[in-house]
């Protein structure tokens, strides 16, 4: 018995010294430029430190509340940190991220970066950060965050409450993108938490690169750092077209009687208004868009054999839906997760029917990524190979459900309405 209790002494001995890692590779200048670790918000240092070197941060307050974590990208929460004391070498503790030191007790300390307890080391970058939480009484709001409408005139934005303190609100600027957020000011606004969205109003410039900046409000008059939305927002250069929404759907023609997509005409599209949207992107072929420059099309079907064809010079997805823009159904998408500018196309045969002839269906077309390409052109294209009558030529089927009098072509679902 007395055996075992010394072997188990000097394991746990030897894996408490082994875990409390001493690096020699000494990271310098940790701290970036203008940031004081003290003030409560969370700070990046040390930016691409590698496991197996440390770092010498002085300045701390003894008698307040410190959290360090470490992540390599992608690998979150598994970097080991030993803090130890800068004057003596002495550890104060160790383990895996994050590590908080309740009061940290020092003023001066080191902390060692490894892979694990067994003080692994790579060469990979690591975000290393430093937040006084004593001092987390009125935080930057933060990420996630990003805009739902961008048009040429008007950004709508949203962020996130910041994780320790409550604000009582906020306070947002938009400037000219290089601009100070302090004297180059285009607009300004307050919310009352807990709203975390907010728009620029009809204000902006066609074409203009813009930063837009936010703060929380906290009681007693607190206010936090500015928070800056890390892209620089471009308006649009064009005004949102009338199909920007599901509701002004622009109404497209099946042609019909053609033998491939070679005979077809192109129907020229263009993404360059479009500036926000109501109904959010779905999973296509295992990706996620933003859809949020997506324009709309309808159309009636006339034949089960109907071809849905997008040609873009962007990393498009198409999406077909049926039922009405208050309550549309989701039939099919197409987007290619190998091509970035690959042709789509979505296809329901006579042997695979979806269609209902008669019914009304709704296309999509929108950009995967999250900031609309320079050129978001497309051609589309609405055709069947089925050979259908269609007497008087106005582009619709000798069919009751479609063209209710197919002798005479003023009489079709796309002519103007008479009183």
């Amino acid at each position: 018995m007395k055996k075992y209790l010394v072997c188990l002494t000097v394991f746990f001995l030897s894996y408490q010294l082994f875990s409390q890692c001493d690096n020699t590779e000494e990271y310098l200048n940790p701290i970036p430029g203008g940031v004081d670790i003290n003030d409560g918000e969370e700070h990046q240092i040390a930016s691409g430190i590698a496991a197996g070197e440390y770092v010498v941060i002085s300045g701390l307050n003894a008698s307040d509340h410190y959290r360090f974590t470490s992540n390599r990208t992608n690998i979150p929460n598994a970097d080991y940190i030993t803090i130890r004391d800068a004057s003596n070498n002495n550890v104060l503790a160790s383990k895996t991220t994050p590590l908080e030191l309740d009061p940290i007790n020092v003023t001066s300390i080191e902390i060692h970066i490894n892979l694990s307890a067994g003080c692994g080391t790579d060469t990979e970058f690591h975000d290393l950060t430093i937040q006084n939480l004593t001092n987390a009484t009125c935080n930057m709001p933060g990420a996630p965050g990003g805009i739902t409408y961008k048009s040429d005139t008007r950004i709508d934005f949203y962020w996130s409450a910041p994780a320790l303190s409550t604000p009582t609100g906020y306070d947002w600027r938009i400037v000219l993108a290089g601009g100070d957020v302090d004297t180059n000011i285009i607009g300004s606004g307050s919310t009352t938490a807990p709203t975390t969205n907010a728009s620029t109003g009809e204000i902006l410039s066609a074409s203009t690169s813009y930063w837009i900046y936010v703060r929380s409000t906290c009681s007693g008059g607190q206010e936090s750092s500015w928070f800056k939305f890390p892209p620089t927002y471009i308006t649009n250069a064009l005004e949102p077209p009338d199909n920007d929404f599901c509701e002004g759907a622009v109404n497209i023609v099946q042609e019909l009687n053609k033998a491939s997509v070679g005979d077809a005409t192109a129907i020229p599209g263009d993404l360059s208004g479009g500036a926000g949207t109501n109904v959010d992107a779905e999973t296509c072929n295992t990706k996620t868009g933003n859809a949020r420059d997506d324009i709309w099309y309808k159309f009636i079907a006339q034949t089960d054999d109907i071809h849905i064809y997008l040609d873009p010079t962007f990393d498009g997805v198409l999406t077909l839906y049926s039922g009405d823009c208050n309550a549309l159904s989701y039939i099919a998408c197409s987007d290619d997760a190998s091509t970035v500018l690959a042709d789509e196309e979505i296809f329901f045969s006579t042997s695979n029917p979806e269609f209902t002839i008669g019914d009304t269906y709704y296309i999509r077309v929108y950009y995967l990524g999250t900031t609309t390409p320079v050129n978001p052109t497309f051609n589309l294209k609405l055709w069947s190979n089925v050979a259908v009558d269609d007497d008087d030529e106005d582009g619709y089927a000798d069919n009751p459900n479609v063209d209710c009098d197919d002798g005479n072509p003023a009489i079709n679902p796309g002519a103007t309405e008479v009183a």
